[in-house]
């Protein structure tokens, strides 16, 4: 079944820890921190159900420009993670994202490279406030203040010194989106094999 045209949109979070956005200059596909100053990228796709591999996947953009994306599938190999290969062609090419800025469709198998965690409206929403201390206040069991969160390498974030996967973790980080303004929740969050109890307050 094709999800290409309807559902909600999704964004792709790459293994080093960027975005896929475009460059309406290049009127191409470049990766980059999602960072609290940035737009929403400008590269999304629409489906029902990130989790029901395989789909048709679509790549849209925010601003209309001319050159299309190849027709694209999703496929899977690893839990809570992507890739997409190229529709209807012989030989099996997939979307890669290249470090330092770049990406293309050149890949012929799947490595680190071709893997990405999709990120719901709601989670990159949550992700955008949780990265804007004037947005949220985080705090520890001590209630100690701690820094925003960073988006780091291999789908993961850091807040302070605590590292801790995203994927283990999007439920619990989605509902920071719908926070109203002085609402708090806890969280704990899993980093190895200990468990720490964050605060999220939304100011």
């Amino acid at each position: 079944m094709s999800h290409s045209m309807t559902g909600s949109r999704h964004w792709l979070l790459d293994v080093f820890g960027e975005v896929l956005d475009l460059d309406p200059f290049r009127d191409d596909i470049y990766c980059r921190k999602l960072s609290a100053a940035a737009h929403y990228p400008g590269i999304f796709f629409f489906t029902e159900d990130s989790r029901a591999v395989p789909y048709d996947v679509d790549l849209r953009k925010a601003i209309s420009l001319p050159a299309p994306f190849p027709p694209l599938r999703a496929v899977s190999d690893e839990a809570g993670l992507i890739s997409l290969e190229i529709r209807d062609e012989e030989s099996p090419r997939y979307l890669r994202s290249i470090q330092n800025g770049g990406a293309d469709f050149q890949a012929n198998a799947i490595n680190a490279w071709e893997r990405f965690y999709v990120l719901s409206e709601r989670m990159l929403h949550a992700l955008l406030i949780l990265a804007q201390p004037q947005l949220l206040s985080i705090t520890n069991a001590m209630g100690e203040a701690q820094p925003p969160l960073q988006v780091e390498w291999n789908y993961c974030a850091s807040i302070g010194g605590l590292v801790f996967s995203l994927r283990d973790h999007t439920e619990a980080l989605e509902d920071i989106a719908s926070l109203p303004p002085g609402a708090s929740t806890t969280i704990d969050i899993r980093s190895g094999d200990q468990t720490h109890t964050l605060t999220f307050t939304r100011r």
